[in-house]
């Protein structure tokens, strides 16, 4: 399709040192181009080059942005899901501790390998005769909840090794 030009001038696309193609004019007739020409074809290219580089810059910004909207969009629905979870977790712990707190049943909270209290409801307190201050902190050692304290280190491995606990005095 270019048999028709018998001249041709090339002048590189540089931009930020980094060759990105040729400016590139054909004409008809032999030896056609002058100095300057190359000169104005120069001046050109600058330009070109500079217009070049920003319209990949800005498609890169483009792909970049709709990246940031996309991550984004997929914090807020995190947020969402996490504030959800959140107040679900906070009802279902205002649940048991209501639960907790007016059971007619003697409840306590321990860690599991020390025994110390974390928690003890009202029922415990009379059961017990310990005041929830007095109870709290210390272990069921301390307090001899456990007439036997080969009864609770059985309980802590049957728990351990994750068999079912019952009946169990």
């Amino acid at each position: 399709g270019h048999a028709q030009f018998r001249s041709w001038l090339l002048v590189p696309l540089l931009a930020s040192e980094e060759f990105l193609g040729f400016l590139s004019v054909g004409h008809l007739e032999p030896n056609h181009f002058t100095e300057d020409h190359l000169r104005r074809a120069e001046l050109l290219a600058i330009p070109a080059a500079a217009a070049i580089q920003n319209a990949r810059l800005y498609s890169t910004a483009e792909i970049y942005g709709s990246e940031l909207e996309k991550r984004l969009s997929d914090l807020q629905n995190a947020e969402r899901a996490l504030d959800q979870a959140e107040e679900c977790r906070r009802v279902s712990e205002e649940k048991f501790q209501k639960i907790f707190d007016s059971s007619p049943v003697a409840f306590s909270i321990t860690t599991l390998e020390q025994g110390r209290f974390l928690e003890v409801n009202a029922a415990f307190e009379s059961r017990y005769g310990y005041s929830r201050a007095e109870v709290l902190g210390r272990t069921v050692t301390e307090l001899k909840i456990w007439d036997d304290p080969a009864d609770r280190r059985r309980l802590v491995t049957q728990r351990q090794r994750g068999g079912p606990i019952r009946n169990v005095m």
